[in-house]
């Protein structure tokens, strides 16, 4: 198809890709018709865009939590589940989708820890953004030993 010919809808080859930002980042079931018929073409055109849509719709259906919370036998399955999405976005062709399943392979552990025992990183972050700020405040760090004691002192 070229830049010049015309969908059924009447857009050409590129306005589909600029309307339909929007509804890429929705539920299909949330679709208007309008955005249903965008989509029937958009993915008819780039089966690329339909298989990362598709992928990422399966990794925010794995993200909703259960309820009540997670026993060990449920966390073996969001476990599993998340091993056989890994698996197939490994296997797809398009190289974005292998990016985000090797992302979820090599940091599935703290991925996993969170929906188990609610644990996260925010500790961490929060220690390193008053770390951040007291280096700013002294212009930097000339002596560290003096720079180590006024850490001791805050944080104590």
């Amino acid at each position: 198809m070229t830049l010049q010919e015309k969908f059924s809808n009447e857009d050409t080859l590129k306005q589909p890709l600029h309307r339909s930002k929007g509804l890429l980042f929705k539920r299909n079931t949330e679709w208007t018709d309008d955005q249903q018929e965008r989509a029937k073409l958009l993915f008819k055109q780039f089966s690329e865009i339909e298989e990362a849509y598709k992928y990422c719709l399966r990794i925010r259906k794995w993200y909703e939590p259960i309820r009540p919370r997670y026993s060990d036998r449920k966390y073996k399955i969001k476990e599993e589940d998340l091993m056989l999405i890994t698996k197939e976005g490994m296997e797809s062709k398009v190289e974005e989708i292998r990016n985000i399943a090797n992302f979820l392979r090599s940091n599935s552990t703290p991925i996993l820890r969170y929906f188990y025992r609610r644990e996260s990183n925010a500790k961490a972050e929060a220690l390193n953004q008053n770390l951040r700020r007291i280096v700013s405040a002294n212009y930097g760090v000339r002596n560290t030993d003096f720079f180590l004691y006024r850490i001791a002192l805050h944080f104590s």
